[in-house]
């Protein structure tokens, strides 16, 4: 059941990261810029996907691959709130 709970929470959050990673060369100036956000993000999400693996040592497996979609997802959510906004405010960068 939490393992159930978890991963429908991490879906949108999932969501999120794929948005932010479509959106990401349409927002920045550079290739090279879009490619160092992206090893950042994906750097920071395994980072918090580790973390919640860490905080549940005697969780079932299940349970720790649903913690570490969870927090790879929530590391994407700042970036997709900038992201959405400034295409509401339509900031594009050069591609």
């Amino acid at each position: 059941m939490a393992v159930m709970l978890t991963i429908i929470l991490a879906a949108p959050l999932l969501a999120a990261t794929a948005y932010v990673h479509h959106r990401l060369p349409i927002h920045t100036q550079h290739s090279g810029r879009t490619w160092l956000l992206r090893i950042l993000l994906i750097g920071t999400g395994f980072g918090l996907g580790w973390l919640g693996t860490v905080w549940f040592p005697h969780a079932t497996q299940a349970m720790r691959w649903a913690a570490f979609l969870f927090g790879f997802g929530v590391a994407h959510v700042p970036a997709f709130f900038i992201l959405y906004m400034k295409r509401q405010r339509g900031e594009y960068g050069h591609g």
